[in-house]
């Protein structure tokens, strides 16, 4: 783990650049302007409480990421009325290591770097996940078989020719086989396929080189599905409808989660869920952003599989864009 941590160390370039200095100073705070040039008056209660939230976003500032995010960032703020800084990560398993190790004190993490980062040190609190204009807020895992073939769960795929997505693909691979060990299938004794990616996994299927693939579909939190995912995609490249069949396996799992550090005391957690509750009508949408769906802890439950089926690892590979709904 050492060896790990240093590797992910965090880049810390905060905005505003004069709010905060390197590292963890907290105290070297000032108050910041209003846009008409009056300097923002804190809260001095909540100053006291905790003197600046910071953010932990994944932003390349030499690409002027920061002032897409300035929005965003100004509105916590406001609302909090605690200064608000953002600290840019360079990958998204930085950022997950810095909210871990306390450098951070909110961000938006993928679905499984957040299972993952709980699994570890159970001291994030969910709050809130992104939702598309058809009010999707997560997704739907589907194992995809050839059309009119007999689909009799997982327990029962030790034979089947698997065709799986690789290392970084969730839906495809990660979760499945998660999930295919909860059901005493093993990895080590499976007909395993390896596939270039998801969509080749299911062409896979389709040219009957697998008995199985598996994909995702978008869908609300009551499990209503909405348009796009694993199929959606293979039609748009290929102009036809599959000829398979989805059977839905397990959701609605939600999105990537907004979510902060347990310590950051609990009045400013509810403050920072009210603020996302009320996002789609602040007027702003930074980065494409929407509307938010709230959630607890309960709502990730259902991927337990991923922990003690040992399918987070490498879960936070890969880089997340800032507030932009998946």
């Amino acid at each position: 783990m050492a060896g790990q941590d240093e590797a992910d160390a965090a880049m810390f370039l905060p905005w505003p650049e004069a709010s905060t200095s390197e590292g963890d100073d907290r105290e070297n705070v000032s108050d910041a302007d209003n846009s008409d040039g009056s300097a923002r008056v804190f809260d001095p209660e909540r100053l006291a409480m905790w003197p600046v939230l910071r953010i932990g976003m994944v932003l390349d500032p030499a690409q002027g990421e920061f002032g897409g995010v300035e929005p965003f960032r100004a509105n916590l703020e406001e609302r909090l009325g605690i200064p608000a800084v953002v600290v840019a990560f360079s990958s998204l398993s930085r950022l997950q290591a810095g909210l871990l190790r306390g450098e951070v004190d909110y961000a938006s993490l993928s679905t499984t770097a957040f299972v993952d980062a709980q699994e570890r040190c159970s001291c994030l609190d969910p709050l809130a996940v992104p939702m598309d204009e058809a009010g999707a807020s997560g997704w739907t895992l589907l194992a995809i078989v050839p059309k009119g073939r007999r689909f009799s769960g997982l327990e029962n795929l030790g034979s089947a020719r698997i065709a799986l997505a690789p290392e970084g693909s969730t839906a495809g691979r990660r979760l499945p086989l998660a999930l295919l060990e909860v059901a005493g299938v093993s990895s080590d004794e499976a007909r395993l396929v390896e596939e270039a990616g998801p969509l080749e996994a299911v062409g896979a299927v389709l040219a009957g080189r697998a008995d199985v693939a598996f994909g995702w579909r978008p869908a609300t939190r009551d499990g209503t599905f909405a348009e796009g995912g694993t199929l959606a995609a293979l039609l748009a490249r290929n102009g036809v409808v599959p000829a398979v069949d989805a059977i839905p396996l397990l959701g609605p799992i939600p999105s990537a989660p907004h979510v902060a550090r347990t310590d950051l005391p609990e009045s400013l957690r509810q403050e920072l869920r009210g603020v996302l509750a009320t996002w789609s009508d602040s007027g702003e949408r930074p980065a494409g952003s929407g509307a938010f769906q709230p959630v607890s802890q309960k709502d990730f439950d259902l991927l337990a599989p991923l922990t003690a089926g040992g399918g987070a690892k490498n879960a936070v590979r890969g880089r997340l864009r800032p507030l932009v709904p998946r």
